[in-house]
């Protein structure tokens, strides 16, 4: 949807905004969802987000990234969410693969 848009809202048509809390054009992950000033296809493209699933790589490989109280809350976060949501992943595929008897 937005291969050469720059994340800022001026640079989106109307249409693709949604209103944040305020009332207030922005951009949100999802419809309802928390605002964000920038595009998140654009910040999903971004070296933050790679470097947000290196990291996980990294920790599901079973290295340490260091001390969580070292590391950018926003970078905990994210590795945080994502290991969570593989772990949901694969608990549902081993239900579906495992049905009980």
């Amino acid at each position: 949807m937005c291969e050469s848009c720059d994340g800022n809202l001026t640079s989106h048509p109307e249409h693709t905004h949604g209103i944040d809390e305020d009332l207030r054009p922005a951009f949100s992950a999802w419809p309802g969802g928390p605002s964000s000033p920038h595009c998140t296809d654009w910040l999903c493209r971004g070296p933050w987000a790679s470097d947000v699933l290196r990291s996980v790589q990294w920790v599901n490989a079973g290295q340490h990234l260091g001390p969580l109280d070292s590391l950018p809350l926003s970078l905990v976060d994210a590795v945080l969410t994502v290991r969570a949501e593989w772990d949901t992943i694969r608990a549902e595929e081993s239900k579906r693969d495992n049905p009980p008897h």
